[in-house]
């Protein structure tokens, strides 16, 4: 298959892609997205690096597509049972009291203290503390508007690249002669 497609941008090569077999559409569609959603993926480990001593939450992002009610999706995912309060950083917490256990007898009370119930590091800090909140830190949120444009470009690069590749379709790029056509 030696057809030259005109591409000039992404309603082209949407209608491009009509074009193909649905199976080849899909899976260009599946590896373009992955492609942009990676790009989002490495933004979002680079703004997490000064706020995740541990590595955790950065080491927990991740991206995945998948069908759902006939539409393709991608989505970069942060967050694990290492990291399980990604979305805690991410949307913030309010001013809340953490209590060991929930409601506890006096009996409780008492062999809660000798164990030292709540900790932070090796610091009893008895039964009861109050968490003061944390402020959002959009740390998805930026690494998408930060890279929206590196992200969309790695999707139609992608795209052109596995057609011509694997399939035989030359689709020019956007600094290309032809696809001035």
């Amino acid at each position: 298959m030696n057809e030259v497609l005109y591409v000039k941008g992404m309603a082209d090569l949407g209608r491009a892609l009509d074009q193909l077999p649905d199976k080849l559409s899909r899976n260009v569609l599946r590896g373009a997205l992955r492609a942009a959603a990676r790009v989002v993926e490495k933004e979002a480990e680079a703004t997490t690096a000064f706020k995740d001593k541990s590595g955790e939450l950065r080491a927990s992002i991740r991206v995945s597509t998948r069908f759902r009610r006939g539409r393709l999706m991608a989505r970069v995912v942060a967050g694990n049972e290492l990291a399980w309060y990604a979305h805690i950083i991410e949307r913030g917490a309010r001013e809340h009291v953490i209590t060991a256990g929930g409601k506890l007898s006096a009996r409780q009370i008492n062999k809660a203290i000798k164990t030292g119930s709540l900790r932070i590091g090796n610091n009893l800090v008895g039964i009861q503390v109050r968490h003061p909140g944390l402020r959002p830190r959009h740390f998805m949120k930026a690494a998408l508007e930060k890279s929206a444009r590196r992200s969309a470009e790695a999707a139609r690069e992608y795209m052109r690249a596995r057609l011509r590749l694997k399939h035989g379709i030359d689709v020019p790029g956007p600094d290309s002669e032809d696809s001035e056509k």
